[in-house]
């Protein structure tokens, strides 16, 4: 498993160091730690040396900062560390290099605690998040506690829309929960309108009688993958209705969640406006970290 961690040097992106530290160690991943450069092409990795594009001293001086960065934490003692530079406007590029660096998980920190204001590494990371061909951790350090400490989910969510697409994050929860020893709850939000509804959706929209049913089925079936996918794991299901986003956060909220597990279901312009920005919503406003799984 190889991890990739984000970094402009600021202190609110040094705290995503001690838990990707952390999950590294807990997973045997590698770690890759990456820096936005202010060039205009992406162009160096300890990895594989150079890739494509020129090289400049300017990187090469970023390159050096990181490096001397990345000696100095002692949460890195003991790992294999490597370091790159990225330059900004490279998504391309950079989606190339994660898939040839056969990356699993990218994880991002962000400024503040209640939502993406703007990512640590601004639109370019916000770019990350919707489009990155691995899996995405949007990082943010539980209240109360030190940003040195290690990444430890003990209560972990899992928004599920009983769709096959959703198969994946709950795979991924229940092997979260088993590692972290950590609780599950799963949530399906019955949504006001019958274009997001899921499994749902061929629905009448405001139908009273519909929703029941809806909550009845949706609860029946969580159950079944309850049954079939947690074994050995401390797993409880919900059925709430309202505006997904904001029934996955206030949910969250409620149960104290320390990660929220979901998939994109993006497969086209429109499917991701309408699905993956739930996904994408939820990491921006969520108070605990958050895992994208592709």
């Amino acid at each position: 498993m190889r991890i990739v961690v984000c970094t402009d040097f600021s202190e609110e992106s040094l705290q995503v160091f001690a838990p990707a530290a952390s999950l590294a160690r807990q997973f045997g991943a590698d770690l890759l730690v990456v820096h936005q450069a202010a060039s205009p092409t992406l162009v160096v990795s300890d990895l594989a040396g150079p890739l494509p594009g020129p090289t400049l001293g300017g990187q090469e001086a970023h390159r050096e900062q990181l490096q001397d960065l990345v000696s100095s934490q002692a949460c890195f003692d003991g790992l294999s560390v490597e370091t790159g530079i990225v330059a900004p406007g490279g998504l391309d590029l950079f989606n190339h290099f994660l898939t040839d660096r056969h990356v699993d998980l990218v994880i991002l920190a962000t400024h503040g605690r209640t939502g993406i204001k703007r990512f640590l590494l601004g639109s370019f990371a916000e770019r990350v998040l919707s489009a990155a061909p691995c899996s995405v951790l949007v990082y943010r350090s539980p209240k109360g506690r030190h940003k040195s400490e290690d990444f430890l989910p003990r209560k972990i969510l899992v928004p599920h829309d009983l769709l096959p697409t959703s198969s994946v994050s709950l795979a991924a929860a229940c092997s979260w929960a088993r590692r972290f020893e950590a609780s599950l709850r799963l949530l399906f939000v019955i949504e006001h309108d019958p274009g997001v509804l899921g499994c749902f959706a061929d629905v009448v929209h405001g139908s009273m009688e519909e929703r029941q049913r809806i909550r009845k089925e949706a609860t029946a079936r969580l159950q079944t993958l309850v049954n079939e996918s947690c074994q050995g794991i401390e797993a409880r299901l919900d059925v709430v209705v309202g505006k997904p986003v904001q029934k996955i956060v206030e949910q969250a909220g409620k149960y104290g969640a320390h990660l929220i597990v979901m998939a994109p279901h993006a497969k086209s312009k429109l499917d991701h406006f309408v699905l993956g920005s739930v996904a994408e919503g939820t990491a921006r406003y969520a108070a605990c970290s958050v895992l994208l799984v592709r």
